[in-house]
């Protein structure tokens, strides 16, 4: 007969198996919490998402506009400095229906009133225009990069926790206000005078250690500041792909007023403070949130949008990595010896040093075993007088019995010799090796322990 044919049990058997399943899930979490902040940890990994530029036709595409296209793809393959660009070439011909293109897209072409090809269309990865029109080579080069954004990238490449990008407004002295308090808010995390959270200086399974002056002089976060003049015709589109975070950022209530981006990552910037909301406990919201213990969740299930730069990112990414060691999430970027240090054999070279000790001890015991006795035998001192090749000759004249009884003697004071080195081994063994073993046997127990308890909760007898 079926098992679960009463549904009464059945029930019962998949709320304990949905209770088996949250309590692995939280207890492995538990364990296996990542400790890098998220600003490192975005940088490890967080790939920006591509700026789509479509390109809608109903003609053969001319040299022009392939050289054009050739450009769109050589920056989007640049090893030196990548751009997050996608191109996607419409032909009205063959897909009026517009089929191929994603839905905002679709209903973004059909509801414009007069849609003039051939034409280009650049979108944010959330769906945002950003340009409708033609497109050049100049024009694709200011789209892409700009001076404000260079600094931006080598801020975070420096290992800035995140840059606040100002964009000023029409109200100067609005600016100089806003401008003043972010300095001196950066300064503040600079110095330490703002408490800001910092990992732990090992991994979870790093074995124990006296803190080194190394360890003590970690390096302090820092974040950067870079202004941005509304007017500047250099960084149009810097700050059209900023201001297309919101909808409303473009409004003429907000055109006099500062506003202050968190960018950290791989170019992803964090929503606005704008006017008086640039103050120092929003900013420190931003900052905490950067510089916080990374969940290691999804990067869309994060606040932001990624913006469009054209650098290398992992190059940034290794030089984060060097200058913060091995941590969660730079496993691919750091040497495997700094994650696993306590796994390596010891070099050959510590038991080569440990010899002359032992060397420098036997002939101090000579020389106190001499000074005991101050007239030793003749015979005593001809044995020390004896070569090697006499001493072997000695030994090889003796019987058999006595040879054997020989070889015993010099295995017994090998072995003595050597138990020393071992044991010395043995007590230098660092502890924290098996830390953390043990914490996630106390964890699975304790998992166990609360799973029994929600199995006789839902099983007892009502």
């Amino acid at each position: 007969m079926f098992p679960f044919a009463d549904l009464q049990v059945f029930k019962h058997f998949r709320q304990l198996l949905c209770m088996f399943a949250a309590v692995f899930v939280i207890a492995g979490g538990t364990v296996w919490a990542c400790t890098t902040p998220v600003y490192r940890y975005a940088m490890y990994h967080w790939d920006p998402a591509p700026y789509e530029i479509y390109y809608f036709h109903d003609q053969e595409v001319d040299e022009a506009t392939a050289a054009v296209h050739d450009g769109i793809r050589a920056a989007a393959r640049c090893e030196e400095r990548t751009a997050n660009l996608f191109l996607a070439t419409v032909d009205l011909k063959e897909d009026a229906e517009l089929k191929t293109v994603p839905p905002d897209v679709r209903k973004w072409w059909e509801a414009q009133p007069d849609n003039q090809t051939p034409s280009y269309l650049v979108v944010t990865p959330y769906g945002v225009p950003l340009h409708h029109g033609d497109m050049d080579a100049e024009l694709l080069q200011t789209i892409i990069d700009s001076p404000a954004r260079q600094e931006v990238v080598e801020q975070l490449s420096q290992g800035r926790a995140g840059v606040m990008v100002m964009i000023t407004g029409s109200d100067d002295e609005a600016n100089q206000k806003a401008e003043a308090l972010i300095k001196e808010f950066a300064d503040d995390i600079a110095s330490g005078e703002i408490k800001l959270y910092t990992p732990p200086p090992a991994g979870f399974f790093a074995p124990q250690r006296a803190e080194t002056e190394e360890d003590s002089e970690s390096p302090q976060i820092e974040v950067g500041f870079v202004s941005v003049d509304r007017t500047d015709a250099k960084e149009k589109w810097f700050l059209e792909t900023l201001l297309s975070m919101e909808d409303d950022l473009k409004d003429e209530q907000f055109e006099d007023q500062p506003m202050v981006f968190v960018i950290f990552g791989r170019g992803r910037g964090l929503p606005p403070c704008i006017g008086r909301g640039i103050n120092r406990n929003n900013l420190l919201d931003c900052i905490d949130f950067v510089t916080g213990a990374c969940s290691c969740t999804v990067k869309e299930q994060n606040p932001g949008m990624d913006l469009l730069f054209a650098t290398n990112w992992l190059v940034a990414a290794e030089r984060l990595a060097d200058k913060f060691g091995a941590e969660d999430g730079a496993e691919a970027l750091v040497s495997t010896e700094d994650f696993f240090e306590h796994l390596m054999i010891p070099p050959v070279q510590q038991a080569s040093q440990e010899q002359p000790e032992s060397d420098a001890d036997s002939q101090a015991a000579d020389t106190a075993v001499a000074a005991d006795d101050p007239a030793p035998s003749t015979d005593l001192v001809a044995a020390q007088e004896d070569t090697p090749a006499d001493a072997a000759a000695d030994v090889a004249e003796l019987p058999m019995d006595q040879q054997e009884e020989e070889a015993a003697v010099e295995v017994a004071a090998l072995s003595v010799s050597t138990e020393p080195s071992a044991a010395a081994a043995s007590v230098g063994e660092s502890p924290g090796t098996f830390q953390g073993v043990f914490l996630v046997g106390l964890g699975l127990a304790a998992a166990f322990v609360l799973l029994f308890g929600m199995t006789f909760m839902v099983l007892r007898p009502r």
